[in-house]
């Protein structure tokens, strides 16, 4: 990978918002209007906007009911590539919980909210903070009513890339569509890794080239 693309230079670069690498990601596979992308979610933060006076548990609680009620977002964790891709998620309103995860901070970072992108194990999580703790927003929505976990792990925006490169790569090849789950896979190895890390990534793109 050679040719620098607005993702890649992103990705070699500081850590930015995540919001701004997932729209550069996601024009890697399919056309792009970043600019219509960003008026959208812009348009849709000014429901939350006055949530920074909120106390935490109460800002959770209104980005659900904007997610859910307003938005009409729903999670999707099947095999469509496409629930991975940030600038439709307002249009078809369902997406992987990851990327409801990423809307959910998008809209807050424009509602001069900070949050971020958290996991555990098996869920997906806005973290919101204030008052020396963070509080949870499962970004499963009212799917699922478990409790939040004691501790989860906060993503940089890198991070939250490879997640999605990482569900992009399976879903293109479940499809069948392996020219487009190279690139997903090869993609990784522009993200910032350790050379130990790198190395894998690279053996796994020489498995998937290999007749």
């Amino acid at each position: 990978m050679d040719a620098l693309t607005p993702f890649t230079e992103l990705a070699d670069g500081p850590c930015t918002d995540t919001g701004e690498l997932l729209l550069s990601l996601a024009a890697e596979f399919w056309p792009v209007d970043a600019g219509a992308a960003r008026a959208r979610l812009d348009d849709a933060s000014r429901r939350l906007f006055g949530v920074a006076a909120m106390a935490g548990p109460d800002r959770a609680r209104r980005l659900g009911t904007v997610l859910e009620r307003d938005l009409l977002v729903q999670p999707d964790t099947g095999f469509d590539p496409a629930v991975l891709r940030l600038d439709r998620v307002l249009d078809t309103r369902r997406a992987h919980p990851l990327l409801l995860a990423v809307l959910g901070v998008e809209l807050l970072r424009r509602a001069g909210v900070s949050a971020a992108v958290c996991s555990s194990p098996t869920r997906w999580f806005v973290g919101l903070g204030g008052s020396g703790r963070t509080v949870l927003l499962d970004a499963r929505l009212s799917a699922q009513a478990d409790p939040c976990p004691d501790r989860v792990r906060r993503h940089c925006a890198h991070e939250v890339a490879f997640c999605a490169l990482t569900g992009l790569a399976e879903r293109f090849a479940r499809e069948g569509r392996r020219s487009r789950a190279r690139l997903a896979l090869a993609l990784r190895i522009a993200l910032p890794v350790d050379e130990a890390v790198r190395i894998a990534l690279q053996r796994d793109l020489d498995g998937f080239d290999a007749p």
